[in-house]
């Protein structure tokens, strides 16, 4: 699981930046500009009021994707969208932009995650342009986690742009046709952008300032990060419906099945995940060979809470301890297997 760190840096429109003290922005976030609908699958089905299924996969370490492809092959009737991490904690593997082309090559519906850590705003265009071009349309715009958190803390990051700034990139290619520079592109590529969220407690006072900066900025989808409190994503759907966020973006509440108590007690002490210490006695009281099945237990309640929000439009299942049988597993057991699958390629 990528931690998904967001900087929201500086922003100039003071209409999402103004304080709350009245329960709306002062401004709510402006209409995003008519466009083209992508090709995209998933915002098909969230467009069409279908639940989406979401699972984020890691590229792997080898230059040979025999075996990861084989791997996800067997997930084609569970997802709707197979999400690839960028380098995910600062660690590399192989490019998510090769990974998505084979398996956009397939038939499958391809989210790539794009952090600006990495890139600067030329690459960042390239990027982005290459990805409409290989046939894969969803976008999530992140910040990045810090090199420092991976196994090269030397690396330097490059930091031209941040989760905002980074979704107005993508938004000038696809709405304006042209590059930052202002020099026209001849083919406008079709991107479906999200932004992903972290809502804690701590920084509940700007939740509706953070996603609608991030809407004004051209996101269509807002991912979160694995939600263990629905009670706090239901405040938080409440503050975007506040804000007239939600008229213009559909949420995707992040899963995660607790694979073991080690996990929950970790996962626990993360600061971007709100895990209830509920949660963790019900792992502690259960045996330790049943704690697999609690994990999967409690992703299911919380997948079947967050489908009945207005608002919530999907899920992203997240992979830690979560092999491919078991993410099967859990949309099974959820009742949230994708009608019809996702098409196998011709």
């Amino acid at each position: 699981m990528s931690t998904r760190t967001e900087a929201n840096g500086p922003h100039t429109a003071s209409a999402v930046s103004a304080p709350l003290d009245s329960g709306r922005l002062p401004n709510p976030p402006m209409p995003l500009r008519r466009r083209l609908h992508s090709p995209s699958r998933l915002e098909a089905r969230l467009k069409g009021g279908h639940f989406a299924v979401v699972a984020e996969i890691r590229p792997p370490d080898s230059a040979d994707l025999s075996d990861f492809v084989r791997g996800v092959e067997s997930l084609r009737p569970y997802v709707d969208t197979l999400e690839l991490t960028d380098n995910p904690m600062g660690v590399p593997h192989v490019s998510n932009l090769a990974a998505g082309a084979v398996l956009a090559a397939r038939g499958f519906d391809v989210m790539l995650n794009v952090a600006s850590r990495d890139r600067n705003r030329i690459a960042q265009q390239s990027y982005l342009l290459g990805a409409s071009a290989l046939g894969i349309h969803n976008i999530l715009c992140v910040t990045g986690d810090p090199p420092g958190y991976g196994d090269h803390p030397h690396a330097q990051a490059v930091a031209d742009t941040n989760s905002v700034s980074l979704l107005r990139l993508g938004s000038t290619l696809r709405d304006d046709g042209m590059f930052e520079s202002g020099r026209p592109l001849e083919t406008a590529p079709a991107l479906f952008l999200g932004a992903a969220e972290s809502p804690t407690a701590e920084s509940a006072a700007l939740w509706p300032v953070h996603a609608a900066r991030k809407v004004e900025a051209g996101a269509e989808f807002i991912a979160t990060q694995p939600i263990f409190d629905v009670a706090m994503l239901r405040r938080y759907i409440h503050s975007l419906q506040d804000v007239g966020v939600t008229e213009m973006a559909t949420v995707l509440a992040g899963v995660l099945a607790l694979p073991s108590l080690e996990m929950a007690e970790y996962l626990a002490k993360v600061t971007s995940v709100v895990l209830p210490e509920s949660l963790v006695e019900r792992l502690r009281g259960v045996t330790p060979d049943q704690r697999d099945a609690e994990g999967l237990r409690i992703a299911c309640e919380t997948v079947d809470q967050v489908r009945a929000m207005p608002g919530v439009g999907g899920v992203v299942l997240f992979p830690i301890g979560l092999s491919h049988e078991r993410l099967a597993r859990l949309v099974d057991m959820a009742g949230i297997k994708p009608e019809p699958p996702a098409s196998a390629p011709a």
